[in-house]
C-alpha cells in the first residue's frame, strides 16, 4: 500500500505556531477634529502612548517567538528517516512536548497582556466626564471580547496540529516495522493505518493553511495600526 510523500506536503509549521498577539483596533482613537476640547485631545494622546507601548511589546514577543522556534527545527519532525527511527522519534516528540508547553505558556501571556491593555486604555478615560467613559467602555469590552474569542480559535488550531503530529509519531511507534520508505513514498502493509496516516497528513495541512490565511489578515492588521503609531514591524 503506498502513500505519496511529497517534500511540498510538508506542512508549513513555523505558520502554525507563529504567534497570535494582537493589538485591537484603536476603535476609541478618536479624532474629533479642531473641536476636540483639551480633555479629550489628553485622552487621545495617552491613548496612543499606552498602545505604542504595547505594539513594542508584542512586536518583541513575535521576535523572540519566532527565533524560539526556528530552534526546534519543527519541519524536521516531518522527515521520513526520523519518523522511521525511534530514537528520533523520541526526540520529535520532545520538540512537540516543547511546543505544547509554550502553547500554555503563551496563553497566559496573551491573557494578562490583553487584559492590562484594556485596563490601562480605561485608566486614560479617567478625567473624562461619566457619559464619555460609557460610550467609550461598552466598544472596548465589546472588542475584548471578540479578540478573546479570535484567539481560543487559534489556539484550537495548535491543539490540533499538537494531536496531530503525536498521531502521525504513534503510527510509527507502533507500526514502524510494517512501513517502508522507497526514497519518494511510504509503504503501508495495512489499509488502515494508510488511511489514518493520510487522514493526519491532510489534518495537519488544512490546519496549516487556515491559520496561514488568517496569520496574514492578522499581521496586516498590527503592520497597519504600528504605522500609524509610527512603530516599524518587519
Amino acid at each position: 500500500m503506498r502513500s505519496e510523500w511529497i517534500a511540498d506536503r510538508i506542512p508549513n509549521t513555523h505558520r502554525i505556531l507563529a504567534t497570535c498577539i494582537h493589538i485591537p483596533p484603536g476603535g476609541t482613537l478618536i479624532d474629533r477634529g479642531p473641536a476636540m476640547d483639551s480633555l479629550m485631545r489628553q485622552y487621545s494622546a495617552h491613548v496612543m502612548e499606552v498602545t505604542a507601548a504595547y505594539v513594542t511589546t508584542a512586536a518583541s514577543w513575535i521576535s523572540e517567538l519566532a527565533e524560539y522556534q526556528k530552534s526546534l527545527d519543527l519541519e524536521g519532525i516531518f522527515d521520513p528517516m526520523v519518523l522511521l527511527s525511534g530514537n528520533e522519534r523520541q526526540a520529535a516528540r520532545n520538540k512537540v512536548d516543547c511546543v505544547a508547553m509554550e502553547l500554555e505558556k503563551h496563553k497566559q501571556l496573551y491573557q494578562s497582556f490583553m487584559v492590562n491593555y484594556n485596563r490601562d486604555l480605561l485608566a486614560c478615560a479617567s478625567a473624562l466626564p461619566e457619559a464619555e467613559k460609557a460610550a467609550i467602555k461598552e466598544p472596548m469590552v465589546e472588542k475584548l471580547q471578540d479578540h478573546m474569542s479570535e484567539q481560543a480559535y487559534f489556539y484550537q488550531l495548535r491543539e490540533r496540529w499538537i494531536t496531530a503530529v503525536r498521531g502521525l509519531i504513534a503510527i510509527f511507534d507502533t507500526h514502524g516495522a510494517c512501513i517502508r520508505f522507497d526514497g519518494e513514498q511510504f509503504l503501508f502493509e495495512d489499509n488502515d493505518e494508510l488511511d489514518h496516516f493520510i487522514g493526519l497528513l491532510t489534518e495537519i495541512d488544512e490546519v496549516a493553511a487556515t491559520e496561514a490565511v488568517l496569520m496574514e489578515a492578522r499581521a496586516l492588521r498590527m503592520k497597519e495600526r504600528a504605522g500609524v503609531l509610527g512603530i516599524h514591524i518587519c
